[in-house]
């Protein structure tokens, strides 16, 4: 029997074709459409769970045709079955698919074998549908997919939510992308993980040894507390998507919800933490919003920060893993690092004083998207883990006394115009109230409200609606 590679075989032509298309894709990293799937599920027939595990009854409606996809990396979610050794998963779960490519493509060794991702959420969540992209390749589409999930972090309790059976897959699709297939729940379900399992393939032919999924996506609310944790740590991230073209080294600092840490062209040695630093190459703010840390990286001579986003997996005795990714105009850049056991050092370790990113920012181009400054869901009210935050920015106000700041509040398009119009500008007015509460002359600060009018990304995908909500300021 002939055994496929993950990768299926192709000839010279086509290698080509596909490089050219790749290319061109690549241009615009065109990223998975977020739209609010069709009414009637489409290409799969679902098999609802057994009456004897219905949704928690306390689970409220569903509000909304399609929520936050609370099982993507963008909103906190990470997978816990696996070490570093499989990185696929990341496509599934990043919210941005490339032509021509496969997520979680694993190998089967018969018809019937199984494997599954196990998505540990960032807290609670109440979830009210599923949607799925199957692998461009027909055959990897699995036969089944298992849905099932879990109230707890750890353990085996899981309860099953949905089957589905798709059906026989077209073609490879001219654009290499499939359509999202959406499915729908009878009830909302609550949980804080989930259990996705894939059976068999459709190959029929019986050469093809892997199944997989481009992409999954559970739309919902969170519905828990938000937890507090501190990701302060020096990591690892050697592939390049935070520190092209360095070592891959990075220090993190944290102080309530808010960040800051620098990128460093070092070598492990003998210095302070085992590590010799030639340099530090550039400059990391923002802050944390449910376990994910989202930030602005600067570096000398880059015309404006470039927004990126990092995400810690649960701790581990032997190795704590880390996504990163960094989203340049054009360009998205993605990899799985980790939390190395290197003790903590000074991001001034070359004998330079430490860059103020808010100065470099407000200095070299005049304003700044700050992240960490969170509110309440759909709400105004300030969390108190903003308040870190906020104080560096009325420490720079501080110290720049005849210096005067706009602040701006942004959303995702998320809601109507009116809604996010609103939303945004009590936002805005909540940041200035606690500035002028921390001693900042109110005449010194304006407010503007800008809703979804000015997002920093495509509002396509978790990942790129979480960057666009922000609070910003501008020098005036």
């Amino acid at each position: 029997m002939t055994v496929l590679p993950l990768r299926r075989p192709m000839s010279s032509a086509s290698l080509q074709w596909i490089c050219v298309a790749a290319v061109l894709a690549l241009a615009a990293c065109k990223p998975k459409t977020h739209q609010a799937p069709p009414a009637k599920d489409a290409q799969v027939s679902a098999v609802q769970a057994p009456a004897a595990a219905p949704a928690a009854a306390s689970v409220p409606a569903v509000v909304q045709p399609r929520g936050t996809d609370v099982a993507s990396l963008a909103a906190g979610a990470f997978v816990t079955n696996f070490d570093d050794s499989e990185r696929g998963w990341i496509g599934v779960l990043n919210g941005v698919i490339k032509p021509f490519t496969s997520g979680f493509l694993t190998a089967m060794d018969g018809k019937e074998q199984s494997s599954h991702l196990d998505i540990l959420m960032a807290r609670p969540a109440v979830i009210e549908s599923f949607g799925y992209q199957g692998d461009p390749a027909p055959i990897y589409l699995p036969k089944r997919i298992e849905i099932a999930a879990s109230d707890t972090a750890e353990g085996e309790n899981f309860r099953p939510v949905k089957t589905l059976l798709p059906d026989a897959p077209t073609e490879t699709p001219a654009s290499g992308i499939r359509d999202e297939v959406p499915v729908k729940l009878e009830a909302p379900v609550h949980a804080r993980r989930l259990r996705i399992t894939y059976f068999g393939n459709h190959d029929d032919g019986a050469v093809a040894n892997n199944h997989g999924l481009a992409q999954f996506h559970a739309y919902g609310h969170f519905d828990g507390p938000a937890s507090q944790r501190d990701i302060s740590g020096v990591y690892s991230f050697p592939q390049g998507a935070i520190t092209p073209g360095q070592s891959g080294y990075l220090i993190l600092r944290q102080s309530g919800s808010n960040v800051e840490g620098c990128t460093l062209d070092a070598a492990t040695g003998g210095g302070p933490g085992g590590l010799v630093v030639k340099a530090v190459t550039g400059w990391l703010v923002g802050g944390l919003e449910d376990g994910v840390f989202r930030f602005v990286r600067t570096e000398a001579g880059q015309s404006e920060g470039a927004p990126g986003a990092i995400v810690v997996g649960p701790e581990r005795k032997n190795k704590t893993l880390a996504y990163a990714a960094l989203l340049k105009p054009g360009e998205f850049k993605d990899e799985l690092g980790q939390k190395t056991d290197r003790g903590m050092i000074p991001c001034e370790v070359t004998g330079k004083p430490p860059v103020d990113p808010i100065d470099q920012e407000l200095t070299q181009h005049g304003r700044m998207a700050l992240y960490g400054i969170n509110f309440d869901f759909d709400s105004a009210k300030l969390r108190g883990t903003s308040a870190p935050v906020l104080d560096k920015v009325g420490a720079w106000l501080k110290a720049h006394p005849d210096a005067k700041l706009e602040i701006e509040g942004h959303t995702d398009d998320s809601g109507t115009a009116a809604h996010n119009q609103t939303l945004s500008q009590g936002r805005a007015d909540a940041a200035k109230a606690y500035l002028v509460g921390a001693g900042i002359a109110a005449d010194r600060l304006t407010t503007a409200a800008f809703g979804a009018t000015q997002p920093l990304a495509q509002n396509d995908s978790e990942t790129h609606r979480a960057q666009n909500r922000r609070v910003e300021i501008v020098k005036r």
